[in-house]
């Protein structure tokens, strides 16, 4: 497990009231919802400034580090998990990023936390995927809806689902997904708040706003020390990108290695180092193409 930065306790506490304080204006005033998320929304950003350090690498000359940057990238790169398992947390024993994603926004941890021998193709979640969109194989024939009703059954909330039936409801919005984004292609989470087309999985709660700035529900990587990126969040997207061949993916990059981070500062400081990377670290998302480390407007 990869502890949090420090910074963490003095946020946790304002984390804890804020969180207090918000459940009970939704419960006893409904109309102060947005207000409250408003008020998350601004601790979720100052969040990654404070506990991560992220101020500290916007002076001197170093790679600049956007806590909730978004860059697009080849689904096919995304080879690796982060975690053991590609279900939620809920489901799995024991993990390397335990806390909430915005906690970790930002972060430059070293480590080996890098080193996942664990493939996403490889996940029994993408496996049964594979076995529904490609061969037609039944939600319940597949071993992942089998998994997930187990877990419902001995007592865990999976997806907001506490039963088999509204599993089997949230199969449907799957099969929904992957038609939406068959017909209308991948779209980021900000593209999705200024379109028509609904997100049938997630719908509108919490309001569209807020999750266009939180960047919450994009698919969330990390990038290891050699720029590999691997899976943390957003299984359902990236297993249908996959399935669909689609070529590129807006993809939320939440922590960085250490020594990824170096090779971004060097690259900063000298950018004539640039060329003599491998081509596919010169063409790497998460580095300009003139040899400058990337940096990219909040969402």
């Amino acid at each position: 497990m990869v502890s949090l930065p420090t910074g963490e306790s003095v946020l946790s506490s304002v984390e804890t009231r804020l969180r207090a304080v918000g459940g009970s204006l939704a419960g006893t005033h409904p109309a102060t919802r947005r207000l409250a998320m408003a008020l998350w929304s601004q601790y979720v950003r100052l969040y990654p400034e404070v506990a991560n350090g992220v101020l500290a690498t916007r002076v001197g000359r170093q790679a600049t580090v956007e806590p909730f940057r978004v860059v697009e990238i080849d689904p096919a790169r995304i080879e690796f998990m982060v975690e053991s398992s590609a279900l939620p947390r809920q489901a799995r024993s024991d993990d390397v990023f335990p806390e909430s994603k915005f906690k970790y926004a930002g972060a430059v941890l070293g480590g080996d936390w890098d080193r996942s021998c664990e493939r996403f193709e490889d996940s029994e979640l993408y496996r049964s995927f594979r076995a529904h969109f490609r061969d037609g194989v039944d939600w319940a024939a597949t071993p992942f809806y089998e998994t997930v009703v187990d877990h419902i059954e001995a007592g865990t909330t999976m997806w907001g689902c506490r039963t088999a039936g509204e599993f089997r409801e949230r199969c449907r919005d799957l099969d929904r997904l992957y038609d939406a984004i068959a017909s209308h292609g991948f779209r980021s989470q900000r593209e999705l708040a200024t379109s028509e087309i609904p997100d049938p999985v997630d719908g509108d709660s919490p309001p569209r706003p807020h999750r266009v700035r939180l960047v919450n529900d994009e698919l969330a990587v990390c990038i290891g020390r050699d720029g590999d990126f691997l899976f943390l969040d957003g299984r359902d997207r990236l297993a249908i990108a996959k399935l669909l061949d689609v070529e590129t993916v807006p993809a939320w990059v939440v922590v960085r290695h250490r020594e990824w981070q170096r090779l971004r500062t060097a690259v900063a400081r000298r950018p004539w180092l640039a060329g003599q990377l491998q081509a596919d670290l010169r063409d790497h998302p998460d580095v300009d193409s003139d040899g400058s480390a990337a940096v990219a407007g909040r969402p």
